[in-house]
């Protein structure tokens, strides 16, 4: 079992966050990247319900991210991409763990890559 790195303790911290947290301490950052009210919302509602607060090691976090990668009914990986935007954790291991996990889906065709 692997420990659980500081980019998922970060990311779990952020969806700790109620919405109307996220949305006053990112305001300026969700301008930025292109939040869209609407979906990204119901989208982070969905990863929260998915994603726990608190996780003892690495490999029941990427399970979970898996579960939510069978999700077709709504593209949570946009989202995901634009939460680890917010922290920063562009290029990082779980940024790459998270895009190797959904682009192995073949139903996530338009998941803004291209960004």
């Amino acid at each position: 079992m692997s420990s659980l790195s500081s980019e998922i303790f970060s990311f779990c911290n952020f969806l700790s966050l109620s919405l109307d947290k996220v949305k006053l301490n990112y305001n300026h950052q969700l301008l930025l990247i292109d939040w869209n009210k609407q979906i990204d919302d119901e989208n982070l509602i969905i990863i929260k319900k998915e994603i726990k607060n608190v996780y003892t090691n690495e490999n029941d976090f990427m399970n979970d991210i898996k579960k939510l990668s069978n999700k077709d009914n709504s593209d949570v990986y946009t989202t995901l991409l634009k939460i680890v935007d917010l922290l920063d954790l562009n290029e990082s291991i779980l940024d790459k763990k998270i895009s190797t996990i959904f682009l192995g889906f073949p139903h996530f065709t338009n998941c803004g890559e291209d960004h």
